[in-house]
C-alpha cells in the first residue's frame, strides 16, 4: 500500500480546472441550508472524479516503484554451453528477486554451440551439462550490418525456472557455431553480439517488455554513435567492470580494433584522409581508385580483406609491407588520441564508461585502486576521473549450491566441518596414489580427474610415502597477471632449501609457454627432485567437455573439486583483479588459500595472523604489482603457512575449519547496494 499524504492531494488539486476550483470555493462559502440537489449531486460528482485522480495517481506511483531489469551477459554456467564461469548470475538474480520482489530481473545470453547447419524452428532443443531446454522463438528479431554484409539476431525464450525468472537467449548463424564464451569475445564475434543485442533490447521493449535498466555484466555495452540514437532514451545503463586491463591480454591490431569499434563518424574521418587511403591500398595491393570514399566502400574493401589483415601479423615477412602497417597505426593514434594504442589500446569499456548512467567494479579494494591511478593507461585514468560521480563498487557474491562436498561424484570422500580431520586426509592419499609414478607409466590415472583425458600431458610425477604438504596451482596462460613467474620462483626458493613439500602445477594453454618449458626442463635436469612435483599440461586450447553437471567443476584442464579437496594449500599469486573465484571455490574444500593481497581476494580473505578467529587464508602485505617478478612477500606468505602446516597442527586445523565456514554468499548488505543503484537509476 502506498500512503498519501496532505500534499499529494494538494497536487491532484492544483490539476483540476478552474471551474472545479470555482465550485469548490462556492461549496466552502455558501450556506448549508442552500444546498439544493442540483449542488449536492455535483458536488458527489466531483467527490467521484477527485477519488478517480487520486486512483490513477497512486496507481502511478505504484507502477513507478516496480522496474524492470534485464541482465546482459555472455556467460552464465546454467544457461550457456561450456561456460567458463565459476559463479552464476542467475543465483544473483534468485536472490535479488527475494529480496525485492518488486524487481522484475531478465536475462538475456548468447546462444552457442550449435551445428553449423541448424535450422531456424519455433521450438529448438539444447542440452546444457545434464539439462535438456525446449527453446522457444519469439516475434522478436533484428537485422545487424557486419562484416560487409546483413546478419539476423533472432530471440528465444528458455523455460521459466522454478523462481519464474526469464531467461532469453540471442540466436545468429554469425556466432552461435561458437563452442564457447572464449570464441565470443574475441573482437569480430563480440562486436556483432554486443550491437545485437542493443536491437534486440528495443524491439523487446516494444513487444510487451519495456526495460528501465540495463545491468551489463563485465561486457562493453555502447558500441558507437549510430547505436546509441537507435537506443531509447528511457532505458539506463548500469557498465558493471571486472578489470579494466583485461582486454590487454587479448589485444588486437590497432586497425583491426578500429574497423570493429569505431562508429561512422570517426570511419569517415578516416576514409577522407589521403595518407590512410595510400597505405591500405599499397597494404592489400589494390588501386587507389578502388578505395574508397565513403563507409560503406571502405567497409567492403576491409572485410574482403579479413582473412589478411587476420593473419598478416603472423604470416607476413615482408618489410616495408610490415612498415606500412608500422606507419597506418600511428596514422590512427595521431587521428585519434582517445584511441591510442599507446594509452588504452582502443579499450571498448571505455566506451561504455562514458555514456553509461552508472558502472561499478565487484571489489572495494579495486575501487580504490583505480582512483589512485593504480597501473591505468592515461587514457583509462582520465577517464575514470571523468565519470567518478557516476562510479561506486559492488561487492561479489558466490553460490556454492553447485559444489557440495556431499556430492560422492565430486569428491573421493564426503567431509564436512565436522570430520575433515580424518576424511579430508583420505582424499590427499588418492590424489597422490592416482599421480604417482606407477599409474602414470600405465597410463591407468584416474580419468575423471581431468576435463578431458584425450588432451592431457602429464610430466613428473608424485611419492605416495613422501609425507609433505601437498600445494596446487592452475594458471589459464602464461600471463603475468596470474603470476606464473611468482610460484615458479618460490617453489625454486623451497626446493633449493629442501624444503619439504609436493607441488601440482596446472597450466592451461601450455604448448607455447616459456614457463611450461622452463619447469619441465628443470625437472628433467634435476632427478633428485623425482616425486615432489607434477606438471599437468593441457594440449589443446579449445579443449572443452561436457562430461560434468553444466561444466561448472572443471576447467579445461582439470576437474577441480577432486584436486582442492585433497591439497592443503591452493597458490593464487594473482597480480590483477581476476574474479575467477578460484580462492574461493578452493576453500570450500578446505584447501587453504595463499594469495595476493589484491581486488576481490583482499575483500573475502581474511589472514589468519590478522584475525586468528575467523582467519581463512594468508595474504601478502601488499599488492604484487608493486613488486619486483621475484615476489619476495609472495614467498614470506607461503612460508609462513608451511611453517603453521609443519609445526602447528592445531592452528592449521582451525584455519581449515574456518575454510569450511567460509560463505561469500549474497548477504542482503550486497544486494542492498545494487538496488540503491537501480533505484538512483530511474
Amino acid at each position: 500500500m502506498v500512503s498519501t499524504n496532505f500534499n499529494d492531494t494538494k497536487t491532484i488539486i492544483h490539476e483540476l480546472s478552474v471551474n472545479e476550483k470555482m465550485e469548490i470555493d462556492n461549496f466552502i462559502s455558501s450556506d448549508n441550508s442552500e444546498l439544493n440537489h442540483n449542488l449536492r449531486y455535483r458536488i458527489k460528482t466531483f467527490a467521484r472524479l477527485l477519488r478517480k485522480k487520486l486512483s490513477l495517481y497512486i496507481r502511478a506511483k505504484m507502477q513507478k516503484q516496480f522496474t524492470n531489469i534485464i541482465y546482459l551477459t555472455t556467460d552464465c554456467t546454467d544457461y550457456v554451453k561450456n561456460s567458463i564461469r565459476f559463479d552464476s548470475p542467475i543465483y544473483y538474480i534468485e536472490e535479488m528477486r527475494k529480496q525485492y520482489p518488486n524487481n522484475d530481473i531478465r536475462m538475456i545470453v548468447p546462444i552457442l554451440d550449435l551445428p553449423k547447419k541448424t535450422k531456424i524452428s519455433k521450438k529448438m532443443p539444447i542440452i546444457i551439462g545434464e539439462k535438456k531446454f525446449i527453446l522457444e522463438k519469439t516475434s522478436v528479431k533484428c537485422e545487424v550490418y557486419y562484416r560487409n554484409k546483413f546478419c539476423n539476431l533472432i530471440l528465444y525464450k528458455f523455460p521459466k525456472n522454478d523462481n519464474n525468472i526469464q531467461v532469453y537467449g540471442i540466436y545468429s548463424p554469425a556466432f552461435s557455431y561458437l563452442q564457447s564464451p572464449i570464441e565470443l569475445r574475441k573482437f569480430e564475434n563480440f562486436a556483432l553480439y554486443t550491437k545485437g543485442s542493443r536491437k534486440i533490447i528495443n524491439e523487446l521493449s516494444k513487444n510487451g517488455f519495456q526495460a528501465d535498466i540495463i545491468h551489463s555484466d563485465k561486457i562493453p555495452y555502447f558500441m558507437g554513435s549510430e547505436f546509441e540514437k537507435s537506443f531509447s532514451n528511457k532505458i539506463k545503463v548500469l557498465q558493471i567492470v571486472e578489470d579494466f586491463m583485461d582486454e590487454d591480454r587479448t589485444k588486437q591490431d590497432l586497425l583491426w580494433a578500429f574497423v570493429h569499434f569505431a562508429d561512422k563518424k570517426l570511419i569517415k574521418k578516416f576514409v577522407k584522409d589521403y595518407d590512410t587511403r595510400f597505405l591500405i591500398s599499397k597494404i592489400f595491393d589494390i588501386s587507389e581508385e578502388t578505395i574508397i570514399h565513403n563507409v560503406k566502400d571502405f567497409s567492403k574493401c576491409i572485410f574482403k580483406n579479413y582473412k589478411h589483415i587476420k593473419d598478416f601479423a603472423k604470416k607476413e615477412n615482408n618489410m616495408a609491407r610490415l612498415h606500412m602497417i608500422e606507419k597506418l597505426n600511428k596514422k590512427i593514434e595521431k587521428m585519434f588520441p582517445d584511441l591510442s594504442g599507446k594509452t588504452a589500446s582502443y579499450y571498448p569499456m571505455l566506451s561504455s564508461i562514458k555514456h553509461c548512467d552508472y558502472w561499478a567494479v565487484i571489489s572495494k579494494t579495486y575501487y580504490g585502486e583505480l582512483y589512485q591511478e593504480f597501473n591505468m593507461p592515461s587514457a583509462i585514468a582520465r577517464n575514470l576521473n571523468k565519470t567518478s560521480e557516476k562510479s561506486t563498487y559492488v561487492s561479489l557474491g558466490y553460490d556454492y549450491k553447485n559444489y557440495p562436498t556431499q556430492k560422492g561424484l565430486q569428491i573421493y570422500n564426503n567431509f564436512d566441518e565436522d570430520n575433515f580431520r580424518t576424511e579430508r586426509n583420505k582424499n590427499k592419499k588418492m590424489l597422490l596414489y592416482e599421480l604417482s609414478s606407477e599409474k602414470i607409466k600405465l597410463d591407468f590415472v584416474d580419468k575423471s580427474l581431468f576435463a578431458n583425458p584425450d588432451f592431457i600431458k602429464i610430466h613428473g610425477y608424485l611419492d605416495t610415502f613422501y609425507d609433505a604438504p601437498l600445494l596446487f596451482a592452475l594458471f589459464e596462460n602464461d600471463s603475468f597477471g596470474e603470476g606464473i613467474d611468482i610460484v615458479f620462483n618460490t617453489i625454486l626458493k623451497f626446493f633449493e632449501l629442501n624444503k619439504n613439500i609436493q607441488i601440482i602445477l596446472a597450466i592451461d594453454n601450455s604448448e607455447k609457454l616459456d614457463s611450461t618449458k622452463s619447469i619441465i626442463s628443470f625437472l628433467n635436469e634435476n632427478s633428485i627432485f623425482n616425486g615432489r612435483c607434477i606438471i599437468i599440461e593441457n594440449t589443446n586450447n579449445l579443449c572443452l567437455q561436457d562430461d560434468y553437471n553444466n561444466n561448472l567443476d572443471a576447467t579445461k584442464t582439470v576437474y577441480l573439486p577432486k584436486f582442492f579437496s585433497g591439497a592443503d594449500m591452493f597458490l593464487a599469486p594473482y597480480r590483477k583483479n581476476f574474479s575467477n573465484a578460484l580462492p574461493l571455490l578452493a576453500m570450500h574444500y578446505g584447501c587453504v588459500p595463499v594469495v595476493a593481497k589484491s581486488g576481490i581476494l583482499n575483500d573475502t580473505i581474511e589472514d589468519i595472523f590478522d584475525n586468528i578467529a575467523v582467519g581463512n587464508g594468508f595474504k601478502t602485505k601488499e599488492n604484487l604489482i608493486k613488486e619486483n617478478s621475484t615476489g619476495k612477500s609472495y614467498y614470506e606468505s607461503l612460508y609462513k603457512a608451511l611453517e603453521m602446516y609443519q609445526n602447528n597442527p592445531s592452528s592449521w586445523n582451525l584455519l581449515v575449519k574456518n575454510c569450511l565456514k567460509s560463505k561469500i554468499d549474497w548477504t542482503f548488505s550486497k544486494l542492498e547496494r545494487y538496488n540503491k543503484i537501480y533505484q538512483e537509476l530511474i
